[in-house]
């Protein structure tokens, strides 16, 4: 969702009210809730109308600047309670930091606007590296505890679900682009689970049952072979296909 720019003529705005510094700050913020990169973040978007709102209110046209926004007043006061919210619950680097990663809101109601994020205190004096680390922990534990237990999962079953998706998303891509997809989708997974030490990682034997066929049935090593030459082949055209139109 996007909002509107507030043209600084709006009529539904009595500017007159305002001081010159006052007009030039709320113009600012409405032209920043304008910006989908700036206000797409709920905590960012609550952080302008907070400041919007310290100039508007006492003149009274804190609610028609609202009425001027794409938003309903629903969500943007949603908004400004989340963002209060976390100013109480974590230090303003934490919130900052929150801010500019435009940290999804998981699970908020009107008792906890700031959802999962609530049961998850922030530590003061952290660095900017340990504040990133929190906040990236923080969005783990809050996507769990919002979406619940997922039941008793079998390590062995996951890893050929795992191994089988990655396999058929990525059998297309060229050898150095499968290797940064690699390392980036294990770096993630070292995040995920929380491990903070670098790992060495070797080859490992792909199980017979992890190349599943149609109807549930292994492929053979022949058909597993055909596979990756035709794949391979498929790429090579696509490359000489790119390299003809340049």
């Amino acid at each position: 969702m996007r909002i509107l720019h507030t043209s600084p003529t709006d009529n539904s705005i009595d500017w007159d009210k305002l001081t010159p510094e006052e007009r030039d700050s709320v113009r600012r913020d409405a032209k920043a809730l304008s910006d989908p990169e700036i206000c797409d973040g709920e905590l960012g978007t609550g952080a302008l109308l907070v400041r919007a709102r310290s100039v508007l209110e006492k003149y009274g046209e804190f609610l028609a600047f609202l009425k001027t926004l794409h938003y309903t007043e629903r969500t943007l006061y949603r908004r400004i309670k989340a963002y209060e919210r976390a100013c109480e619950l974590w230090p303003s680097e934490v919130v900052d930091a929150a801010i500019k990663r435009k940290l999804r809101i998981i699970g908020a109601t009107n008792e906890k606007p700031m959802g999962a994020f609530e049961d998850i205190p922030a530590p003061k004096n952290l660095t900017p590296q340990k504040i990133e680390e929190f906040l990236n922990e923080a969005e783990i534990q809050a996507r769990r505890s919002a979406s619940g237990p997922s039941g008793d999962e079998n390590a062995y079953e996951s890893l050929k679900a795992c191994f089988r998706t990655v396999e058929q998303m990525t059998r297309s891509l060229n050898p150095k682009e499968q290797t940064k997809f690699l390392e980036d989708f294990v770096g993630m997974m070292m995040t995920l689970i929380g491990i903070k030490e670098s790992w060495r990682f070797e080859k490992t034997q792909i199980p017979s049952d992890f190349w599943g066929g149609r109807g549930g049935h292994p492929r053979s090593k022949d058909v597993r072979e055909r596979i990756s030459k035709a794949a391979s082949e498929r790429w090579k055209r696509v490359r000489e296909a790119k390299s003809k139109r340049k």
